[in-house]
């Protein structure tokens, strides 16, 4: 199991991937299923957030 810290890390990197796909999937392409996709992606990210904080 990685460490608190390095969570954090990965944590931080997901979301800041994760933002601009979903502009582009929810403004620019429109395309519901990549919509859905990037928001359980960022789900899943701030469920490892809450652990690691």
């Amino acid at each position: 199991m990685p460490s608190k810290v390095k969570l954090r890390q990965v944590v931080l990197w997901v979301m800041a991937t994760d933002f601009p796909l979903l502009y582009v999937s929810a403004v620019s392409l429109e395309n519901a299923v990549f919509t859905t996709v990037t928001l359980a992606v960022m789900a899943a990210a701030v469920a490892v957030a809450l652990y690691s904080y």
